[in-house]
């Protein structure tokens, strides 16, 4: 099998001309209706059962673990990213792009300038051994998905929810690339997994992407969090009209607060 694996590093910069008063956008709480589809492979989570919408404020990428790697599980740097095998015979368009892929990947690294810049330093998430733990290689070659939904993966980012001692992952689909987008929330108990679905978030933004949820913003009880993204970047593209749900959804920076439901 062979994998290409998209590195993407980026600023979400809010637009001079896209700025929003936080104050006309007070909305009452919404409950994001969780409809995943009938193939998603992930099952359903009990601990955490769906987010609920309080309010809005107006590649790889590291997994969140606090300040200065507070919570990381080794000490290590891990960062993920999203991919695609090239011998896919299920191919969408634009099958493995900025926002869309079939794989989710791992890899980690002792932060250090030297080691950081020095790619034999980096291990890969390369599957697990007979006795299910998992196996980490230095060979690029032996890289292993940590997780595989096809024509359904993308933009993902990872935080450590520390109160909860969960991790949360938010993978967006990103349909063409211009197209309504959908986002999903799962969570582990331990950083490869298994993984569970929190919530599907079927044509959130309705457009939006680089969806994370900052470790500073989380509630000292880990269910009060900050949902930042951005969106609508192409709001008439392809004969459709996206429009900007939830409320205060744009092109720039956008922090929708959230609960993380019982």
């Amino acid at each position: 099998m062979k994998f290409r694996i998209l590195i993407l590093l980026y600023l979400l910069t809010p637009q001079l001309h896209a700025q929003v008063n936080p104050e006309n956008l007070n909305y009452a709480p919404i409950a994001w209706k969780s409809t995943p589809p009938a193939d998603c492979p992930f099952p359903v989570s009990k601990e955490i059962t769906g987010i609920t919408l309080l309010g809005v404020k107006s590649g790889f990428h590291f997994v969140d673990f606090g300040k200065n790697l507070q919570y990381s599980p080794d000490g290590k740097a891990y960062l993920v990213a999203h991919g695609a095998d090239t011998t896919d015979t299920k191919y969408r368009f634009w099958n493995d792009s900025w926002i869309t892929g079939d794989q989710i990947y791992l890899t980690r690294v002792i932060p250090s300038l030297e080691n950081m810049n020095d790619a034999s330093k980096y291990e890969f998430y390369a599957g697990t051994d007979p006795n299910g733990k998992p196996v980490w290689t230095n060979d690029f070659k032996k890289i292993r998905p940590l997780l595989e939904w096809n024509n359904n993966m993308g933009c993902v980012t990872m935080t450590y929810n520390a109160p909860l001692k969960k991790y949360l992952m938010c993978v967006t689909d990103g349909g063409n690339t211009c197209a309504r987008m959908h986002t999903y929330i799962l969570e582990s108990n331990e950083i490869t997994g298994p993984w569970k679905l929190v919530t599907y978030l079927k044509d959130f933004g309705e457009q939006a992407y680089f969806v994370n949820m900052p470790s500073k913003f989380i509630s000292s009880d880990g269910r009060t969090a900050w949902l930042w993204y951005s969106a609508n970047f192409a709001k008439k593209t392809n004969g459709m009209r996206i429009m900007d749900n939830p409320p205060g959804s744009h092109y720039g920076l956008v922090m929708q607060k959230i609960s993380l439901n019982k």
